[in-house]
């Protein structure tokens, strides 16, 4: 999979302070994912155009493993599919999807998918009115921010240029913000 994010170049001052988001981004992006790691976080945003909407509503992209880190080849991407029904769509279509995706990155990145069945983030689960905690729970979960968080969220966001990775770590930002 990705390495640990470790230390990933974010600053060690104690007692919080703000950082560039953009600036924070990128150095976890390139210590995660290596030197292609802008590629494969935009893969996390573009999904529904790489898949199609209506596939892209009922899986999401859990995990990609390389055999080989150094290499970047013949991957296995899990994919979270929220039924059978689609798992089964999924793996008919395997070959049309691993060529969409591997279009997408302009190289043979990914050999396999690896489908799991589960609730998707969002989704109501059979066990929500038993009392058992949905395992997205905690992702679903945020506040709006107050006026002064968004104000702060946008003063950071303005130094990034690119609009994907803008839009990804303005999802990052408000998250985050929304935990405090």
């Amino acid at each position: 999979m990705i390495e640990k994010f470790g230390n990933s170049g974010l600053s060690k001052r104690r007692g919080g302070g703000w950082r560039s988001l953009g600036a924070a981004g990128a150095g976890i992006a390139r210590k995660a994912l290596g030197s292609k790691g802008r590629a494969f976080a935009a893969f996390l945003t573009d999904w529904p155009s790489i898949v199609g909407e209506e596939t892209a509503r009922h899986c999401l992209p859990v995990s990609l493993r390389f055999p080989d880190r150094e290499i970047r080849r013949d991957a296995v991407l899990t994919l979270r599919v929220e039924s059978g029904a689609w798992a089964a769509e999924l793996s008919h279509s395997q070959d049309v999807v691993l060529e969409r995706i591997n279009g997408y990155f302009g190289y043979g990145a990914v050999a396999k998918l690896r489908l799991q069945t589960g609730p998707l983030p969002g989704q109501r689960t059979k066990s929500e009115g038993r009392g058992n905690p949905d395992p997205w729970e905690k992702a679903k979960a945020s506040r709006p921010l107050t006026p002064a968080e968004e104000q702060k969220l946008q003063a950071l966001l303005s130094e990034v240029e690119n609009p994907e990775l803008r839009a990804s770590l303005e999802r990052l930002g408000r998250q985050l913000l929304a935990r405090r």
